[in-house]
C-alpha cells in the first residue's frame, strides 16, 4: 500500500476557471474531485 503525500486541493485567484483546469489536468496530470458553484452575489467589488 501507498501512501499520497501530493497535493489534496488548490486555491488560486484565476481568469479562466475551464482552462485553467484542463491545463493543470494536461501538465500536472492533476483531476478535479470537486468543483464549488458559488453565486456571482457572493464575489462582489471588494473596495
Amino acid at each position: 500500500m501507498t501512501n499520497d503525500l501530493g497535493l489534496t486541493h488548490i486555491a488560486l485567484p484565476i481568469a479562466d476557471v475551464d482552462k485553467s483546469i484542463e491545463f493543470y489536468a494536461t501538465y500536472a496530470r492533476m483531476q478535479m474531485i470537486h468543483r464549488r458553484r458559488v453565486s456571482a452575489l457572493f464575489y462582489g467589488k471588494v473596495t
